[in-house]
């Protein structure tokens, strides 16, 4: 997808401090995209924004779970043609141990921030004709694991919202979809598998036979949902990797 032109695109970016957000920040500047990134650390935002190709973009430290950090962030970006979600935590937590907290803080930033962003940026007409919106999902929303419950039913929700774009605004030719991988190496998997043993780290591998993805390989998909060659494409979910729980040991 080397041949994929982003010039002129104003995009957004959540997410890019580190992990998926911060290899399609770097995608996306090569392909001559303007990029406005946003994460919650500062100091490794600056890392990313080192990082990118090109002139002209503009970074935001913002901690998305708090709204009136979103109004702000809103209002000193310009119409965008582009939006990546890419923020995201992972809470793994047994069901008969989930804490009225616990779902707040995952739905805070897996769901709830994307749906006021979006919002407020329609509201505010910072959303232009033909732009593409793209969310990341996961597997896990038609594969749930042990403990995932929190993760699973924030990003089934993202899925929702993100049909439910592509129906009101189809006819201003704006696109809304999600992508959705299975593992993919990055620091929010990583800070969940604190919470898991090693037996059942090790049985997961054997669950994905193509083996663990890297953020590069969702960055490529996210730049063809920005482009204009996936014009045709609006209100889907698009598997990433192949994840079977029903592998027997060899």
């Amino acid at each position: 997808m080397n041949h994929l032109d982003l010039s002129g695109k104003n995009i957004m970016i959540t997410g890019a401090s580190s992990g998926i957000g911060r290899q399609a920040a770097i995608e996306l500047s090569e392909k001559g995209a303007r990029l406005f990134i946003t994460g919650k650390t500062p100091e490794k935002l600056d890392e990313t924004f080192d990082k990118l190709h090109g002139d002209g973009h503009v970074k935001f430290a913002a901690d998305l779970s708090d709204i009136k950090q979103i109004e702000e962030l809103i209002s000193h970006i310009p119409e965008l043609d582009g939006f990546v979600h890419s923020a995201g935590i992972s809470i793994m937590v047994p069901i008969k141990y989930i804490k009225t907290e616990n779902i707040r803080e995952v739905f805070a930033v897996n769901y709830e921030s994307a749906v006021s962003l979006i919002s407020k940026a329609f509201a505010q007409k910072k959303i232009a004709k033909k732009a593409s919106l793209v969310f990341i999902s996961s597997l896990a929303t038609t594969n749930p694991l042990f403990g995932g419950a929190l993760y699973t039913g924030s990003k089934l929700a993202l899925e929702g919202f993100s049909k439910t774009l592509s129906v009101e605004y189809s006819s201003k030719g704006i696109r809304s979809n999600c992508i959705c991988p299975a593992y993919v190496f990055s620091p929010m998997v990583d800070e969940a598998k604190q919470n898991l043993s090693a037996e059942f780290v090790e049985k997961f591998k054997t669950m994905h036979p193509n083996g663990f993805g890297y953020p590069i390989d969702v960055a490529h998909v996210i730049s063809f949902l920005l482009s204009d060659n996936s014009r045709w494409i609006n209100g889907q979910n698009i598997n990433l990797g192949t994840f079977n729980i029903n592998i027997p040991s060899i």
